[in-house]
């Protein structure tokens, strides 16, 4: 998978002012694999990490985004960035529009697609 792909982008909802439990483990695997799998960890390297957050609050907590920074410089990987969004009544807000455009520079057109369909699961 990391000779297919230059970047990754990690979507997560907010549990407590960090990441799902699913995507620590995720986390917590690649760790070991990369260390035990030398290889596979170099390939990770140059390639690009972003990070996508979601909740019904529009509070972003520094903590969640500062395990995938840390993890980046790990794997020589470059950060670049994250968007934390949010949803109100079911619905995306004009403001969560803004700042998702505004992020998709970050992202590839077909990311940032991907990420309206997200959205639009967390509000069901």
């Amino acid at each position: 998978m990391a000779n297919e792909y230059d970047m990754f982008v990690f979507a997560t909802p907010v549990y407590w002012y960090s990441m799902s439990g699913k995507m620590k483990a995720f986390f917590d695997r690649l760790s070991d694999c990369v260390r035990i799998e030398k290889e596979t960890g170099r390939k990770l390297r140059g390639k690009s990490m972003a990070v996508l957050s979601n909740s019904k609050d529009q509070i972003s907590y520094p903590s969640l985004f500062k395990a995938f920074e840390l993890s980046a410089d790990y794997l020589g990987m470059t950060y670049c960035g994250q968007l934390h969004t949010w949803t109100s009544g079911g619905e995306i807000p004009k403001e969560v529009q803004k700042s998702i455009h505004a992020f998709a520079p970050n992202l590839s057109p077909s990311l940032l697609c991907l990420l309206f369909c997200a959205l639009s699961n967390f509000t069901k």
